[in-house]
């Protein structure tokens, strides 16, 4: 099995703050037209196609071409000037002079010299290679460019940066020795192509175009990859696989999170890395060899619904289980209702979808007439009442369930309490009695009792996670597989954070493990990874639904 885990980096490591080297020339202040421009060509963070000083710095060498573009604040206003231009060593050539370029003081660069057999003469289409195995096929997939202003007879300050995405991939190995471990092969599906507006590189986004291929990387030391890719949206990878990794004959595609460590991961920016790691165990563990116990009414799936290494089980029609999903989890698209503070009551919807399913004849002999249809995952009537009656609000799933079968919004029901007339759906029947169960204080035997003892007695569970910053998650649970000690070892939940682009809904497979919450205590509680892989957010609650079939007549 191959267990996988994302770093991002924060800063822009393509564009490093440390000065490269120059080609100097001394300013011209005199400005007349026929002074030559000098130029000032510097490179951030050099990787490919430079020179490397060996203090970090880049340089260009003789035979070096770059190509120039001059223009005005407004470019349609005075055509655009374009030069080819090549460095001798000393300097770049051939010389120009103000009197060519004119009133053009704004400045585009690029390096090497954009294709010039195409149709448009400010649009570029680049094409990075599948094959960066190789350093020639790694160093024809950069691009690098800058952009200026400069006074007239000043010295043209060239600061190249890179155009286009670097992806680091690090394998690391449990159970592997390096010898095995060196023998694995990744590979990245990407778009292959990248238009540029080549008097704007950094202000106009560029537009990843072309069909997807996969891309071997670079290896650049046994189990670290690297590749250039295109600036692109990131929506296609998250169902359809992104990285592959194949070791021993073994194959596992992994998705890309729509999350890394808590920040939006939509689309590879230009000029910047990201660095993956991937953590490959050795074992011959898989979910059939131990004991998997799904919650009352699933279908049992079979090794065909799986992916490739079960870890991930798509929706399918009569399932049993739900995934309600945020459209809009991060809350940064304007064009969408904001629901990102919402993960309690989605968790709450697929409880009371699944306890519809079990009550189904029950409903519609007695003719209630409720929000219950589900079109797909981002399209739910429950989950919708939710949103209209609770807009982006926080709380907790028991008050969600007390409020749809009882009309009252709290933990705890009273007899004196007023039923919300938006709610209460079925009040004429459980009255004040509360469905739903509350754990506080979860640790490994209070995990493990309370949700064994539910799901043997038919019951569905949800449970919310925490990060030592108190940022809380709550999300649903399906089933639970057990080691050979009979304690849960790994989770069948869905998460309604992942779905934003996933109408169709996925379980997946969460590992947990158990250690104490402060240094020397002998209380084991449970914690699940964030994306990096971390063991860092604590379960702290658990809520169940039951069924309620002895109150219903």
């Amino acid at each position: 099995m191959i267990r996988h885990r994302f770093t991002i980096s924060l800063l822009c490591l393509f564009c490093c703050l440390a000065t490269a080297c120059h080609e100097e020339f001394p300013a011209d202040t005199t400005g007349p037209d026929g002074t030559p421009v000098r130029f000032a060509a510097t490179i951030e963070q050099p990787d490919t196609r430079v020179t490397t000083e060996p203090d970090g710095r880049g340089r260009f060498e003789a035979g070096n071409t770059i190509e120039i573009y001059a223009r005005t604040a407004d470019p349609t206003s005075v055509p655009p000037y374009s030069r080819t231009l090549m460095f001798d060593g000393t300097e770049w050539l051939p010389e120009l002079r103000w009197s060519e370029i004119g009133n053009r003081t704004r400045f585009t660069a690029w390096y090497p010299v954009p294709d010039k057999n195409r149709t448009n003469e400010t649009l570029y289409t680049h094409r990075i290679e599948t094959d960066q195995s190789s350093t020639i096929g790694y160093e024809l997939s950069d691009l690098l460019a800058t952009e200026t202003e400069t006074a007239r007879g000043k010295t043209v300050q060239l600061t190249f940066r890179h155009v286009l995405s670097r992806l680091n991939i690090v394998l690391t190995s449990d159970g592997y020795s390096e010898e095995e471990l060196n023998r694995a092969t990744v590979e990245i599906r990407s778009r292959t192509q990248t238009t540029f507006d080549l008097l704007a590189p950094f202000e106009t986004p560029t537009i990843a175009d072309g069909n997807t291929a996969w891309i071997t990387p670079r290896k650049i030391a046994n189990g670290n990859f690297t590749a250039i890719l295109c600036p692109q949206a990131m929506a296609t990878y998250r169902t359809d696989g992104w990285i592959r990794v194949t070791l021993d004959g073994e194959e596992a595609v992994f998705n890309a999170p729509v999350q890394i460590d808590g920040q939006v991961f939509d689309v590879l920016e230009a000029g910047k890395e990201i660095t993956v790691t991937l953590t490959v165990r050795k074992t011959n563990e898989t979910p059939d060899e131990k004991t998997t116990v799904w919650t009352q009414g699933l279908q049992i799936p079979d090794d065909s619904r799986w992916n490739y290494d079960k870890t991930q089980l798509p929706w399918w029609e009569g399932c049993g289980w739900y995934d309600c999903n945020k459209v809009n989890p991060t809350g940064k698209d304007p064009t969408k209702i904001n629901d990102s503070q919402l993960c309690w009551a989605a968790a709450t919807s697929n409880m009371i979808h699944w306890w519809l399913d079990r009550n189904r004849d029950w409903v519609e002999n007695k003719g209630y007439d409720i929000p219950s249809e589900l079109t797909d995952m981002l399209h739910s009537e429950i989950f919708d009442l939710y949103k209209s009656c609770f807009p982006n609000e926080g709380n907790q799933p028991l008050s969600a369930i007390n409020w749809y079968f009882n009309g009252i919004f709290r933990k705890n029901i009273y007899e004196t309490d007023e039923p919300d007339p938006r709610a209460g759906f079925f009040r004429d029947v459980f009255g004040t009695h509360s469905l739903g169960q509350q754990i506080d204080i979860v640790t490994k035997e209070t995990f493990n009792s309370t949700i064994r003892s539910a799901l043997e007695n038919g019951q569905i569970v949800s449970y919310a996670f925490a990060d030592p910053r108190w940022q809380a998650h709550a999300v649903t649970l399906w089933g639970v597989e057990l080691d050979e000690n009979g304690d849960i070892r790994y989770l069948y939940m869905v998460d309604n954070n992942d779905g934003a682009t996933d109408t169709r809904g996925t379980i997946r497979r969460q590992e947990i493990r158990y250690k104490p919450l402060t240094e020397g205590s002998s209380t084991l509680s449970v914690f699940v990874p964030n994306s990096v892989g971390d063991f860092r957010y604590r379960i702290y609650q658990i809520f169940t639904l039951d069924t309620g079939k002895k109150y219903l007549k």
